[in-house]
Protein backbone atom coordinates (compact mmCIF):
# COMPACT_ATOMS: atom_id res chain seq x y z
CA UNK A 1 0.00 0.00 0.00
CA UNK A 2 2.68 2.34 1.32
CA UNK A 3 4.88 1.51 -1.61
CA UNK A 4 1.80 2.39 -4.65
CA UNK A 5 1.40 5.64 -2.75
CA UNK A 6 4.98 6.33 -2.98
CA UNK A 7 5.08 5.71 -6.89
CA UNK A 8 1.83 7.77 -7.19
CA UNK A 9 3.30 10.99 -5.03
CA UNK A 10 7.32 10.85 -6.73
CA UNK A 11 5.29 10.27 -10.13
CA UNK A 12 3.27 13.20 -9.48
CA UNK A 13 6.63 15.27 -8.48
CA UNK A 14 8.88 14.02 -11.56
CA UNK A 15 5.63 15.64 -13.35
CA UNK A 16 5.38 18.93 -11.90
CA UNK A 17 9.29 19.08 -12.28
CA UNK A 18 8.40 18.70 -16.21
CA UNK A 19 5.70 20.43 -16.50
CA UNK A 20 6.83 23.61 -14.18
CA UNK A 21 10.61 23.68 -16.33
CA UNK A 22 8.19 23.55 -19.67
CA UNK A 23 6.26 26.13 -18.69
CA UNK A 24 8.70 28.35 -17.22
CA UNK A 25 10.78 27.79 -20.62
CA UNK A 26 7.87 28.42 -23.11
CA UNK A 27 6.93 31.61 -21.23
CA UNK A 28 11.17 32.68 -21.60
CA UNK A 29 10.63 32.17 -25.28
CA UNK A 30 6.96 33.97 -25.75
CA UNK A 31 9.09 36.78 -24.17
CA UNK A 32 12.21 36.82 -26.02
CA UNK A 33 9.79 36.71 -29.05
CA UNK A 34 7.84 39.60 -28.17
CA UNK A 35 10.62 41.65 -27.75
CA UNK A 36 11.17 41.24 -24.03
CA UNK A 37 15.32 41.85 -23.35
CA UNK A 38 16.29 38.57 -21.74
CA UNK A 39 20.02 38.91 -20.44
CA UNK A 40 22.51 36.38 -22.46
CA UNK A 41 23.37 32.98 -20.20
CA UNK A 42 26.27 33.68 -18.21
CA UNK A 43 28.01 30.14 -18.15
CA UNK A 44 31.32 30.65 -16.18
CA UNK A 45 30.34 29.00 -12.71
CA UNK A 46 26.88 27.37 -13.96
CA UNK A 47 29.28 24.84 -15.18
CA UNK A 48 30.80 23.59 -12.14
CA UNK A 49 27.22 23.12 -10.73
CA UNK A 50 26.39 21.91 -14.05
CA UNK A 51 29.02 19.05 -14.02
CA UNK A 52 28.30 17.99 -10.32
CA UNK A 53 24.80 17.77 -10.98
CA UNK A 54 25.09 15.64 -13.85
CA UNK A 55 27.78 13.45 -12.15
CA UNK A 56 25.66 12.83 -9.29
CA UNK A 57 22.30 11.71 -10.87
CA UNK A 58 24.23 9.32 -13.61
CA UNK A 59 25.92 7.53 -10.44
CA UNK A 60 22.50 7.58 -8.55
CA UNK A 61 20.77 6.33 -11.94
CA UNK A 62 23.53 3.96 -12.22
CA UNK A 63 22.94 2.87 -8.49
CA UNK A 64 19.46 2.81 -8.36
CA UNK A 65 19.06 0.47 -11.69
CA UNK A 66 21.75 -1.91 -10.18
CA UNK A 67 19.49 -2.26 -7.21
CA UNK A 68 16.51 -2.42 -9.29
CA UNK A 69 18.39 -5.58 -11.76
CA UNK A 70 19.74 -6.78 -8.18
CA UNK A 71 15.74 -7.23 -7.70
CA UNK A 72 14.91 -8.58 -10.72
CA UNK A 73 13.48 -5.43 -11.57
CA UNK A 74 10.22 -6.22 -9.44
CA UNK A 75 10.71 -2.75 -7.33
CA UNK A 76 8.50 -0.19 -8.24
CA UNK A 77 10.31 2.52 -5.95
CA UNK A 78 13.67 1.53 -7.53
CA UNK A 79 12.30 2.21 -10.97
CA UNK A 80 10.88 5.11 -10.35
CA UNK A 81 13.48 6.88 -8.69
CA UNK A 82 15.65 5.46 -11.49
CA UNK A 83 13.51 7.34 -13.91
CA UNK A 84 13.86 10.38 -11.67
CA UNK A 85 17.67 10.48 -11.41
CA UNK A 86 17.36 10.21 -15.33
CA UNK A 87 15.29 12.94 -15.74
CA UNK A 88 17.58 15.08 -13.34
CA UNK A 89 20.60 14.15 -15.09
CA UNK A 90 19.37 14.24 -18.85
CA UNK A 91 17.83 18.03 -17.77
CA UNK A 92 21.83 18.68 -15.97
CA UNK A 93 23.21 17.35 -19.27
CA UNK A 94 21.38 18.46 -22.00
CA UNK A 95 21.79 22.20 -20.29
CA UNK A 96 25.34 21.58 -19.75
CA UNK A 97 25.90 20.95 -23.41
CA UNK A 98 23.61 23.92 -23.96
CA UNK A 99 26.04 26.21 -22.06
CA UNK A 100 29.08 24.93 -23.65
CA UNK A 101 27.57 25.66 -27.25
CA UNK A 102 26.16 28.84 -26.21
CA UNK A 103 29.87 30.21 -24.67
CA UNK A 104 31.37 29.95 -28.58
CA UNK A 105 28.79 31.80 -30.13
CA UNK A 106 30.21 35.12 -31.36
CA UNK A 107 27.89 38.03 -30.28
CA UNK A 108 27.48 38.87 -34.50
CA UNK A 109 26.37 35.38 -35.45
CA UNK A 110 23.08 34.53 -36.50
CA UNK A 111 23.19 32.53 -33.85
CA UNK A 112 23.13 35.14 -31.40
CA UNK A 113 19.75 34.43 -29.97
CA UNK A 114 20.06 31.22 -28.41
CA UNK A 115 22.86 33.08 -25.74
CA UNK A 116 19.19 34.48 -24.50
CA UNK A 117 17.15 31.42 -25.08
CA UNK A 118 19.15 28.48 -25.84
CA UNK A 119 18.89 26.93 -22.61
CA UNK A 120 14.76 27.30 -22.50
CA UNK A 121 15.01 25.69 -26.21
CA UNK A 122 16.68 22.58 -24.57
CA UNK A 123 14.88 22.09 -22.01
CA UNK A 124 11.57 21.49 -23.56
CA UNK A 125 13.15 19.58 -26.14
CA UNK A 126 14.03 17.24 -22.99
CA UNK A 127 10.60 17.83 -21.45
CA UNK A 128 9.08 16.51 -24.43
CA UNK A 129 11.23 13.43 -24.31
CA UNK A 130 10.60 12.59 -20.93
CA UNK A 131 6.73 13.40 -20.03
CA UNK A 132 5.87 9.80 -20.87
CA UNK A 133 7.54 8.50 -18.20
CA UNK A 134 5.44 9.98 -14.94
CA UNK A 135 2.57 9.27 -17.27
CA UNK A 136 3.15 5.74 -17.56
CA UNK A 137 4.06 5.41 -13.86
CA UNK A 138 0.83 7.53 -13.13
CA UNK A 139 -1.25 5.15 -14.79
CA UNK A 140 -0.02 2.14 -16.09
CA UNK A 141 -1.31 0.22 -19.02
CA UNK A 142 -0.12 -3.42 -17.35
CA UNK A 143 -2.50 -2.58 -14.49
CA UNK A 144 -5.45 -3.29 -17.19
CA UNK A 145 -6.49 -6.90 -17.97
CA UNK A 146 -7.43 -7.88 -21.31
CA UNK A 147 -11.23 -8.42 -20.63
CA UNK A 148 -11.24 -4.94 -19.23
CA UNK A 149 -9.65 -3.29 -22.53
CA UNK A 150 -11.58 -5.50 -24.75
CA UNK A 151 -15.14 -4.46 -22.42
CA UNK A 152 -13.70 -1.11 -23.44
CA UNK A 153 -13.12 -1.37 -27.40
CA UNK A 154 -16.95 -3.21 -27.72
CA UNK A 155 -18.54 0.26 -26.10
CA UNK A 156 -16.83 2.38 -28.12
CA UNK A 157 -17.62 0.13 -30.85
CA UNK A 158 -21.13 0.01 -29.97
Amino acid sequence: MYESLFIFIKGLLILGVIFVAGVQNIKKIIDFINGVEIEPIKVDLILYYVAFITLLSIGLFLYFRSMNKKADFKSSILKIETQSALVDGALSLGIGTVFVIISLIPENSSLAFMTSIGDAIIVLIICLLFISMPLMNLFPLHSLNNQAISQSLEAAIL
